[in-house]
């Protein structure tokens, strides 16, 4: 078993078999890129892997809007949740992540760098300045996050 999938298995095998309150996990993601660029990367195929050992695991995903009827209605029982989240919009997360997304029937929340919008920026500051990433990281245009 991959390194990343063993701590996500590790982790929720830590969680007790009978949890008192709803207990909610949240995945974070950058950059689903192709292959590992650095720790802030996950590869397609390790996404992927991970989604579906979420999957078989039957482990419920939820969206970061549920949270509230599960922490405060109790709609959903005493069991382990996990929201899935991507930090900066990197169009990477459009063509990698979000077709895996859909292969399992997965919701999750996007996190947009709106001032990149408006001025029509196909990168952010911080990635322009950066070496590690270069031109290797592009953000979502409006067409792909209307999608």
């Amino acid at each position: 078993m991959p390194y990343p999938i063993k701590r996500i298995s590790r982790f929720i095998s830590k969680i007790p078999s009978s949890i008192d309150c709803p207990y909610i996990v949240i995945l974070n993601y950058h950059s689903i890129y192709s292959s590992h660029i650095n720790d802030w990367t996950v590869s397609v195929d390790m996404f992927n892997s991970q989604m579906q050992y979420l999957i078989n695991n039957n482990i419920e995903i939820i969206s970061l809007k549920d949270i509230d009827r599960v922490c405060l209605n109790h709609d959903f029982g005493k069991k382990l949740y996990v929201c899935i989240t991507f930090d900066d919009g990197f169009e990477d997360n459009y063509i990698n992540a979000f077709p895996i997304l859909k292969k399992y029937n997965i919701t999750a929340s996007f996190f947009i760098v709106v001032n990149s919008l408006i001025k029509n920026n196909t990168s952010a500051w911080w990635l322009t300045q950066n070496k590690t990433y270069g031109n290797k990281i592009k953000l979502m245009n409006v067409d792909q996050i209307n999608n």
